[in-house]
């Protein structure tokens, strides 16, 4: 894979487009995501992903549930390629702790995400994913929030 560091944007752009999410593809269609859906889903993905490396403080939520259960299946399958991931593309890794986010909290992220993506507030998968130092996705019966930890504090 060569990468045009020219850019940090480009190169995290380039990082994501080039990376193999075929596994974690497979497995969520193993796990019943009709083909469409997932090919669906990692183009989303692959678009949450670059939105949070450009839009660190931005509060996101993945486009659809399809989309955050293959960006979790990549977090879960394969931890080191997740790692090396995320050093890859923004410097410090994204871990997942649980807490309790506010309706008010899901709705900002939503309503950030339906501008940024171009769809309908009332679409968003209702997980939160705030990029950059403090990430976080949850639904409202379970809420689970990824933070970054910068690699120099792992």
């Amino acid at each position: 894979m060569t990468i045009n560091t020219g850019s940090p944007l480009n190169k995290a752009r380039e990082i994501i487009n080039a990376w193999d999410f075929s596994s974690i593809v497979e497995r969520s269609i193993k796990k019943g995501m009709h083909p469409a859906q997932a090919d669906l889903a990692l183009s989303e993905l692959r678009e949450f992903l670059f939105q949070c490396s450009i839009l660190p403080e931005t509060a996101l939520s993945p486009q659809s549930v399809e989309c955050d259960e293959l960006w979790h299946e990549f977090i879960v399958a394969d931890t080191r390629a997740y790692f090396s991931f995320c050093t890859a593309v923004y410097g410090e890794y994204l871990h997942h702790d649980g807490v309790t986010l506010t309706e008010t909290e899901l709705e900002a992220s939503r309503a950030n995400s339906a501008a940024i993506f171009g769809t309908q507030a009332s679409s968003i998968c209702g997980r939160l994913a705030i990029c950059g130092r403090v990430a976080s996705c949850g639904s409202r019966t379970g809420d689970v929030t990824c933070k970054k930890i910068s690699m120099l504090q792992a």
